[in-house]
């Protein structure tokens, strides 16, 4: 297949993840795809995967970053479901397995909670950009309720200055698309986040725990000693 081209998102953790075709003609595969790897993703074929893997795309392709500058390519368009999913190769797990220390080796149970720890900080990042893009949003708020109101009235001249600034575009597709990515986290994750949870309220329960037997064994400790000083 002509024009294979790899390019590649990294995330925190340097696992490898799943690995997805891009066709540069979804008509006419042909003419070759870029590969996508998702770096620390989970190794699987899911609509948020596809998601990033689609999104990152867009970004470089829209930036006319590389591979993308100067390559004419998705003429006809390109969905997330144009997307073709690359196992990875059993050569290559065994090779890994092999090699990989004994002491790095993880059970299905301990890759889920790995898994759900990087759910959580992605998350976490996700709010953040959710936070940073409402500061920035929410100077234009009365100026959007005016124009969503269908009695609002007609824009002053200031008002129609600041709705042609690009801040004003950028800073309202920044939120919706902020909000989106949120949500698209609740409705891909794995799950797995309750692992993190249900540890982080067992921790809780066993401080509480252990500083309740700590008192109960001072005040018997105390009332001890008081006995045997009479």
């Amino acid at each position: 297949m002509a024009g294979l081209t790899s390019i590649y998102l990294e995330t925190s953790l340097k696992k490898p993840g799943p690995t997805y075709a891009a066709p540069i003609n979804r008509e006419d595969l042909t003419q070759g795809v870029f590969l996508v790897s998702l770096r620390g993703a989970s190794n699987k074929d899911n609509a948020r995967n596809r998601q990033r893997a689609f999104d990152h795309i867009m970004e470089q392709f829209e930036e006319g970053l590389a591979p993308f500058d100067g390559t004419n390519c998705f003429d006809n368009g390109l969905s997330e479901d144009d997307l073709m999913y690359v196992p990875s190769s059993p050569e290559l797990i065994m090779s890994k397995a092999k090699t990989a220390p004994a002491d790095d080796t993880t059970t299905p149970e301990q890759d889920d909670i790995i898994l759900a720890a990087s759910e959580i900080l992605e998350l976490a990042k996700l709010k953040v950009s959710l936070a940073n893009a409402y500061r920035d949003a929410r100077q234009y708020k009365d100026l959007v309720f005016k124009v969503v109101d269908a009695e609002g009235g007609h824009l002053s001249d200031d008002e129609c200055a600041i709705v042609a600034d690009k801040s004003f575009a950028k800073s309202i597709k920044g939120l919706a698309d902020a909000k989106v990515k949120v949500s698209m986290w609740y409705e891909n994750s794995s799950g797995n986040h309750e692992l993190i949870l249900n540890e982080l309220a067992f921790m809780d329960e066993e401080i509480v725990t252990a500083l309740e037997t700590a008192e109960k064994n001072g005040k018997a400790s105390k009332k001890k000693e008081a006995v045997e000083a009479e």
